[in-house]
């Protein structure tokens, strides 16, 4: 599988140096840009010492069991996927305490290496093709929102443009595209191999053609007829879950077919067709997101409190 640029081993001293660091520094670092999420804030380090600039700190957004737990299972995840030689963000340990509220409730975090690149999310169709290429042109300032993309679209198709009309850019899209035409295919071939999914997979796409997983919801194994998160103690995925699953496993296939087609072309104009921002998401019914919550926070609360169907019919692989 391939890993991207391999980095240096954090030492268990500069580990705890970091680690103390964060916490002794910790409300200073809340002053700063930070990257936000359903669950979870995401702050670099290089802020107040730029000498860790590959270092990140990710955190829960209150200090509660809740995003305790959310925190410790993402780290598990991560762990479990680069174990078995995923391509995954690095975390450096394991989860602490970055800070205590005012009535002594902890609140956790990590410390991850910081992954310069474009931001995809395994969702909709037509973002992932013209995210595609901005991420391998290095356009940096896009956002996975689907409103985002709406209300930008001029300006990113523009810069895509300009970019293109330059043979050294196209030349080095097309180059990048390979490059992460073969990691996709690494990636399908991987899961299918070990029978797993990563569900709600979200990975940086960098403009040299590396992808890395990050922020993993769950990882689910398929054991026979059934469809189980490799966490003992997680609930059985509901049908919507294994619905996103499935829909997840067609959408790296057209990643795939998006590189290739990058590859293919003899000409700029011939991007056109991939650029096409008629945006058709994944959606959940109304019966079971009826007041339209977050596609993450939806899958969360419903694979917590449905019960599972009593049969489970075998949907990817």
């Amino acid at each position: 599988m391939y890993l991207g640029p391999q980095k240096n081993k954090v030492s268990s001293e500069q580990e705890i140096d970091i680690k103390q660091f964060v916490y002794e520094k910790f409300s200073t670092l809340l002053n700063f840009p930070s990257e936000e999420g359903t669950c979870k804030k995401m702050i670099r380090l290089s802020h107040l010492k730029p000498e860790w600039a590959e270092y990140a700190v990710v955190f829960g957004h209150r200090a509660d069991s809740k995003h305790a737990q959310i925190v410790q299972d993402e780290r598990k995840y991560l762990a479990h996927l680069q174990e078995n030689n995923y391509p995954v963000v690095e975390v450096i340990g394991k989860e602490f305490v970055v800070a205590l509220d005012q009535t002594g409730n902890e609140r956790f975090g990590m410390v991850m290496r910081y992954m310069p690149g474009i931001f995809i999310e395994a969702k909709t169709v037509p973002p992932l093709k013209i995210y595609i290429i901005a991420a391998l042109l290095g356009i940096e300032y896009i956002r996975p929102q689907e409103a985002w993309l709406a209300l930008n679209k001029k300006r990113l198709l523009d810069d895509i443009e300009e970019k293109i009309k330059n043979p050294i850019l196209f030349a080095k899209l097309q180059t990048g595209a390979k490059t992460l035409e073969h990691n996709f295919d690494t990636l399908i071939a991987k899961f299918e191999q070990d029978q797993e999914m990563v569900v709600d997979l979200q990975m940086i796409i960098s403009s040299e053609g590396t992808l890395t997983i990050i922020d993993p919801l769950d990882v689910v194994k398929q054991n026979q007829d059934e469809c189980l998160s490799i966490l003992p103690d997680a609930p059985k995925p509901n049908d919507d879950l294994l619905r996103f699953i499935k829909n997840t496993r067609n959408w790296l296939k057209l990643a795939k077919q998006t590189c290739s087609k990058i590859c293919s072309a003899q000409h700029y104009a011939d991007l056109s067709s991939l650029l096409n921002l008629d945006v058709e998401p994944l959606v959940f019914s109304t019966r079971s997101d009826p007041r339209g919550h977050s596609r993450i926070s939806q899958i969360k609360s419903q694979s917590q409190s449905q019960a599972p169907s009593p049969t489970t019919k075998k949907l990817f692989f």
